[in-house]
């Protein structure tokens, strides 16, 4: 009898008794103790191929071989558990019947099986088997052929193989072969998405499959819409770089009964590149794929402690080379490196490659363990993590939910997803989130995260808050409005006061219980809704709410102005709409064509003068009023410069004296003078007395007429003798007409900040002054005779 006719037949017996002591487990713990000590010694001196691969592609001969589960397609040596030869002497053709348990649970087809990594089917009539799944009776070829065969072995809930090989020097020279078997594993994985039991190599059903057969959760702790959402995900075709199609994410694995669980849902978890989450004591799972982008942002106003941790990535964590290992069914089912997966660009930024391996032992696609590589090698890339202390907003952020984190005092700003959360009654949440982009998953994209509630508070025995009203405040700056509301009955410990924009919750308040108003302020222009919502023991009400629409400062609604020739005073009113402690912004432009957007800024102020203008000239205006929380439209103001100069000249009328007049025009005026005194003098005239001589400048009368002597008269020499004597009343002729007139002119530039302006002036003044005279030197009337008659100033500016 050859060796391995020796084994075998050592391997019977154990088996025999193992099948009388304890069914089929009793026959594989009998037959692997007889086959042990008969094949130790070989196998320490025999290189075969399949000690290098995992344990579930090798024959178990072990006398405590645990159960195993087959999930997808996979390649597997089964465990041995019967063996019997056909009775009678070593003779060519002499037949040997083996049984090989394949796994617990029905499976879907067994593909092929290989003897020495050959064929069954090249064996001929050498080699023959049969696949028996689930039986419920004894199988009638075992009990025919194997005497030692009970009725009471028959196999249930097991999916076995019966092979019998026919003795043969040319076929079997070195005994029994090792065998392989290809089998499409178990059809009773459930699918969320239909409600059927099927086979699938789907690695997100695979997980469900797990936890609710091997880790016996029940299925009010699953979330099946996310295991649905996820194993859409894993169908997803894509085209590979060869031209072939293939799924995105595929698993095919043995599982053993004595397998740390977590380090199988690990290895599922890789397959995928997804998450198991749990929170509140329900399962989700969210595959390789983006799950954004973001619905809740979180702000500087939630924080309430110190931010830890780094948005940058460590040195060992940033990695730019993934490579590593799969299983290659066109390598015979065995461990094959994949290509591996780098960036230039980072390799080059890192001074060198920094790799590290990644195997996929339930993964059999050549281009999925790429992918998942390539998703990793992104994740590490992309950051460290950072926690983040948060008040009770923070119950929104539940693990796999995508957040945007914007805390502008620490330079933060950008997406996120939460991988860890936690709750305290006193120091709120604690939040764990990492960088998060859709760049890391290329083109796989999830379904957004539905947050779902896992805390009811009971809503009985506390109604909501009723006439609820809002009183819009009048000093914008400070209060823009109060928010009021009447308690319900029961008690209450406190109440909400959430502000909403739209979807999005802007200012979230609490309120003591013993009160029952809200200053609210900070809001920018817009429409809000406001919601009240009472707290009590164990309770919380439903919210009450009204809409609010928050106004920015009033258009002004008129402009009073008060123009001079050089400068104008604008004063803008708002009769009717308060300005909500705001001011006024003036903007001007002298093109009549200008808009807003081109003209030039003045300044601000409840009023404002606009000094040093042109003379009757047009200026345009823009108002606009502005406060803390925006700015109106503009009111368009067009006006000019005065050219009225009538306040002017009232106002120089008898206040020029000699001081403001010209040295020519006082000259004439001193002439007026002289006159006046020589006027004076005619008071006492006498007759001319021949026998009297007379000197130069004295002054006779003859004939109702006034005469002065030019020079000295002698005696005996009466008026009117030209040569001695003057006619007055021609002198008083010419100065009837006698004027007076006084012209000046002035010119100023002035220069104020960059700007230079140029004003001039210029008065005329004229006085006329004149008596009455009957043209015969009468001396009626020559004291007081002289009146003035005119004055007239008249002065100009450019």
């Amino acid at each position: 009898m050859g060796s391995g006719v020796k084994k075998i037949a050592q391997v019977a017996v154990g088996a025999v008794i193992g099948f009388v002591q304890g069914g089929p487990v009793g026959a594989a713990i009998g037959a692997g103790l007889a086959f042990y000590a008969a094949s130790q010694q070989e196998a320490l001196n025999t290189k075969s191929p399949l000690r290098d691969n995992e344990p579930s592609a090798q024959t178990v001969r072990s006398s405590k071989a645990p159960i195993r589960f087959i999930l997808g397609r996979v390649s597997t040596g089964g465990v041995l558990v019967w063996a019997q030869e056909q009775s009678g002497t070593l003779t060519e053709g002499e037949q040997l019947h083996l049984v090989y348990v394949l796994c617990e649970g029905a499976i879907d087809g067994l593909e092929n099986i290989y003897l020495g990594e050959e064929e069954i089917s090249t064996y001929g009539e050498f080699a023959s088997y049969e696949l028996v799944v689930n039986p419920t009776e004894v199988n009638a070829f075992l009990k025919t052929n194997c005497p030692d065969w009970k009725d009471s072995q028959i196999g249930r809930g097991l999916s076995f193989v019966r092979i019998t090989l026919k003795y043969s020097a040319e076929k079997f020279p070195s005994g029994i072969p090792d065998t392989r078997f290809v089998v499409r594993g178990r059809n009773d994985i459930y699918d969320p998405r239909t409600g059927n039991n099927i086979y699938t190599t789907n690695t997100a059903l695979h997980i469900l499959w797990f936890l609710r057969n091997r880790c016996n959760v029940p299925d009010d702790e699953i979330i099946f819409e996310t295991f649905a959402s996820a194993a859409n995900v894993c169908d997803e075709a894509l085209t590979n770089a060869d031209g072939s199609v293939s799924q995105r994410y595929r698993t095919s694995c043995v599982i053993g009964a004595d397998e740390q669980r977590p380090g199988v849902l690990q290895k599922l978890e890789a397959s995928c590149a997804g998450k198991l989450i749990r929170v509140g004591g329900r399962w989700m799972l969210q595959a390789g794929a983006y799950y954004g982008p973001y619905d809740f942002e979180i702000t500087e106003d939630m924080i309430i402690g110190t931010v830890s941790g780094s948005t940058e990535s460590t040195n060992d964590s940033a990695i730019n080379t993934v490579r590593g290992t799969f299983i290659d069914p066109e390598q015979s089912w065995t461990e094959t490196d994949y290509p591996e997966v780098s960036v230039s660009e980072w390799i080059l930024e890192d001074g060198g490659e920094a790799a590290e391996t990644m195997t996929f032992s339930y993964v059999t696609d050549a281009y999925q363990p790429q992918r998942l590589a390539n998703i990793s090698l992104r994740q590490r890339r992309a950051g460290g993590a950072i926690s983040l202390p948060m008040n009770f907003s923070g119950y929104n952020c539940r693990p796999g939910r995508v957040v945007r984190v914007n805390l502008p005092s620490l330079n933060i700003l950008g997406e996120f997803i939460v991988s860890d959360w936690s709750m305290g009654d006193n120091e709120g949440c604690t939040v764990q989130v990492k960088q998060y982009e859709a760049a890391i998953f290329d083109d796989a994209v999830g379904q957004p995260y539905n947050p779902l509630g896992f805390i009811n508070l009971p809503s009985g025995g506390l109604g909501s808050p009723t006439g609820l009203a809002w009183a819009a405040g009048d000093v914008a700056e400070v209060v823009q409005g109060v928010l009021s509301w009447v308690p319900p009955q029961g008690i209450v410990t406190s109440y909400v006061v959430t502000v909403r924009q739209g979807g999005n919750a802007v200012q979230s308040r609490s309120v003591p219980a013993t009160a029952n108003t809200l200053a609210i302020n900070g809001l920018p222009s817009g429409a809000y809704t406001m919601s009240v919502a009472a707290l009590g023991p164990m309770a919380r009400s439903g919210e009450a709410t009204i809409s609010v629409s928050i106004q920015g400062p009033p258009i002004p609604e008129s402009c009073v102005v008060q123009s001079s020739l050089d400068s104008i005073v604008l004063i803008p009113q708002n009769p009717n709409h308060a300005l909500n402690g705001g001011t006024y912004e003036y903007f001007f432009s002298t093109n009549p064509k200008a808009t807003s957007g081109t003209a030039e800024y003045l300044g601000q102020g409840l009023s404002f003068t606009h000094n040093g203008l042109a003379f009757y000239t047009n200026y345009y205006y823009f108002i606009r009023s502005s406060n803390a929380y925006g700015k109106s439209a503009f009111l368009y103001v067009p006006t000019s410069t005065s050219n009225d100069v009538s306040a002017y000249l009232a106002a120089l009328a008898g206040k020029i004296t000699e001081t403001e007049l010209g040295q020519n025009l006082l000259e004439k005026i001193d002439l007026i003078d002289q006159l006046q005194d020589q006027i004076n003098a005619l008071d006492g005239l006498k007759a001319y007395d021949p026998d009297h001589a007379y000197e130069k400048g004295q002054m006779v009368v003859v004939d109702g007429r006034i005469y002065q002597a030019e020079q000295a008269v002698p005696v005996s020499t009466p008026p009117p003798n030209s040569a001695y004597w003057e006619d007055v009343g021609n002198l008083l002729e010419m100065a009837n007409g006698l004027a007076a007139q006084v012209q000046t002119h002035t010119t100023e530039i002035n220069e104020l900040n960059g700007v230079v302006t140029a004003q001039a002036s210029s008065m005329q003044a004229l006085r006329a002054a004149y008596r009455a005279d009957d043209g015969e030197g009468d001396l009626a009337d020559a004291l007081k005779g002289y009146n003035s008659a005119a004055s007239i100033v008249q002065e100009q500016m450019t």
